[in-house]
């Protein structure tokens, strides 16, 4: 049975897929930090609703039928991880994106999302969160 956390979670990515903005938005907190990987194109930390909306249009007008798949989803403690994997095509070629998996890490105020980090490696999503995975 999944939690709370994870619903909201879920729902997210869902709707996110969906291209339902608003809907994915709900289960963030209004101060909400987004943490991205390096190697993003554009590379930067997203503030509040305005800057999570920022980077995921950002995605969305670039890469048609852009998508996020979770392949795995844990509880740690009072926070989420999750492996996911990215995919589409580029809006101008056509050409097939995917990239390979990584993982983000979901910290909670509440029951409302307060900060999402993307890494390249599971260590990586623990240590941010503070946890060891021995």
């Amino acid at each position: 049975m999944r939690s709370q956390r994870e619903e909201i979670v879920l729902r997210g990515y869902d709707a996110f897929n969906d291209g339902d903005f608003e809907t994915a938005l709900a289960g963030f907190h209004p101060g909400v930090v987004w943490e991205v990987l390096p190697w993003i194109p554009d590379v930067e930390t997203y503030h509040g609703h305005a800057g999570v909306l920022r980077f995921w249009t950002s995605w969305k007008e670039t890469i048609g039928d852009f998508r996020v798949d979770v392949e795995e989803i844990v509880e740690v403690e009072a926070s989420l991880i999750a492996r996911v994997k990215i995919s589409g095509r580029g809006r101008e070629s056509s050409a097939e994106i995917a990239a390979p998996s990584f993982w983000q890490a979901w910290s909670f105020e509440g029951d409302a999302i307060a900060h999402v980090g993307m890494y390249a490696e599971l260590e990586q999503a623990l240590a941010a969160l503070g946890l060891d995975q021995t």
